[in-house]
């Protein structure tokens, strides 16, 4: 990754977990970085484009996980518990990502944002269908359910374990923000 784009992500990430993503706009990124608006980087002329350059590098960094448990087969058990415990700790490290994730606004026409989200979920969904597929030819998932099914449940538990991770980072924002007002 380019310097000034892991900064500018750092900082997003920071606007992000101080103030929501609502504040993440480029008047707020840029000058947060004390930079002119048009000094940024190219990429970025609208908000969704901070957006776009979150979830490419959140992209990136699932892909990476993936590749490396690929490379270094283990036991599709084992595969699946690594996967997710690293997993958790990315979104723990980056909590940023999370209301990224989470948001429930429409960015269909927007820079590409739903299309970073669908292929993220698509890899997701390839890559658990898979480990589940392997774990029950080898009789280490003794099920009758489907995989799809499988895929959904942990897909759902794991979004409902890091919403509950992104709803705390926001309460302890709003306390931020109240003792801050009240000194």
């Amino acid at each position: 990754m380019k310097t000034q784009e892991f900064v500018i992500i750092e900082k997003a990430g920071k606007i992000i977990m101080e103030n929501g993503l609502e504040a993440l706009t480029v008047q707020n990124l840029s000058m947060g970085l004390k930079l002119n608006e048009h000094d940024l980087c190219p990429e970025i002329t609208k908000d969704p484009d901070i957006l776009k350059i979150l979830l490419r590098n959140l992209e990136s960094e699932t892909r990476d996980l993936i590749q490396t448990f690929t490379q270094n087969r283990e036991s599709p058990e084992t595969e699946l518990t690594l996967l997710f415990k690293r997993l958790y700790f990315l979104f723990l490290q980056k909590p940023y990502y999370l209301p990224l994730i989470f948001d429930k606004r429409s960015h269909k026409g927007e820079g590409g944002i739903h299309q970073y989200k669908l292929r993220m979920k698509k890899m997701a969904v390839d890559y658990l269908s898979m480990l589940i597929n392997a774990g029950k030819k080898e009789n280490t998932f003794k099920t009758n359910e489907s995989s799809e099914a499988l895929v959904a449940r942990l897909l759902s538990g794991f979004q409902l374990l890091m919403r509950d991770e992104e709803i705390a980072d926001g309460m302890i924002r709003e306390l931020n923000t109240l003792r801050t007002q009240k000194d």
